[in-house]
């Protein structure tokens, strides 16, 4: 019996020193920018701040470091982001520079290009920042610089400018300009052959071998300009002169909406209005640059061919 009665006085007193259960507190779903991506370029005074932040990383001497705010700032899509990051192309740490070049290539504007453009020469030793450079002109994709591009591959007898200049066409093929179609095949045909059948020789050091790299660039954006697939010098002229209308007929431009930063096409010769502009929407009134002119679609990226497996033309012109 006093058995029974300890249990029914413990029972109680143990339940009542155990806390009373109750739900987990509601949480309210998250507002303002962690909510959503934001739609357009960073306000001026988003930029501004990551600007501040950025020159506070690159007071530091550490190369990796500098690299790091680089690409940091660089996720800031603005203006004076892309003012903010010129200079740096021009440090003499190559590291660094090429960082800089490559976070150029991914803010679509027009200042991005002339940047990159302006340092070409001072980088003329430097190959790798050069690689990146031209990279990241191919992808900005603007035609304001593709004649400047073009007028580099008459370097192909400079040892040094061999292995650039493989970027450098294919910067000009992805961009895709019909201006740089005749002189891509003025270069084919003096460059067609290894001493023999007109064409010019290139220079020392695995000339043959260079040159067969050359050309099998300077095939690849000719087909990523045009379309086109021929073998020898004479068979692109010829396809060239029999499509080139065609084509053009077919061309596309790319604008920029300056507003949102985002690119859509039209056909040339008719003015395509914004996508992105609304009824009663002044901010998209005349928002719109155009980028460039292509006469295909740009092909999508592809791994580089195998060694060895470019074409020769057997010095055909």
């Amino acid at each position: 019996m006093r058995l029974l009665l300890a249990l029914l006085l413990v029972a109680p007193l143990a339940s009542a020193q155990e806390p009373p259960k109750q739900d987990p507190p509601k949480q309210d779903p998250p507002k303002g920018p962690a909510a959503a991506p934001k739609a357009g370029p960073a306000t001026d005074d988003e930029a501004d701040a990551a600007i501040a932040v950025f020159k506070k990383a690159m007071s530091g001497a550490i190369p990796s470091a500098q690299a790091t705010a680089l690409k940091e700032l660089g996720k800031v899509r603005h203006e004076k982001v892309i003012r903010a990051i010129a200079p740096w192309l021009r440090t003499p740490n190559i590291d660094v520079a090429a960082t800089a070049a490559f976070q150029l290539g991914d803010l679509d504007h027009s200042v991005s290009a002339e940047s990159l453009v302006g340092v070409i020469e001072m980088h003329a030793k430097h190959p790798m920042v050069l690689a990146a450079i031209f990279d990241a002109l191919g992808k900005l994709g603007y035609e304001s610089v593709s004649s400047v591009l073009v007028k580099l591959i008459d370097r192909s007898s400079d040892d040094d400018w061999r292995k650039p200049l493989e970027d450098v066409f294919a910067a000009i093929g992805r961009i895709g300009s019909e201006n740089a179609v005749d002189p891509l095949l003025d270069w084919r045909r003096k460059n067609s052959g290894f001493g023999g059948g007109g064409g010019r020789r290139f220079g020392g050091g695995g000339g043959e071998m260079s040159g067969a790299k050359l050309r099998a660039a300077c095939d690849k954006a000719l087909k990523d300009i045009t379309g086109g697939d021929e073998e020898t010098s004479a068979d692109w002229e010829k396809w060239w002169k029999a499509n080139r209308a065609d084509l053009r007929a077919a061309a596309t431009v790319t604008y920029r909406c300056r507003v949102l930063w985002e690119r859509f096409d039209g056909p040339l010769g008719k003015k395509t209005p914004c996508p992105h502009a609304s009824a009663g929407d002044k901010t998209h009134a005349s928002c719109s640059s155009a980028v460039r002119v292509r006469l295909i679609p740009e092909p999508e990226p592809s791994a580089p061919p195998p060694p060895g497996d470019g074409k020769q033309d057997g010095g055909g012109k």
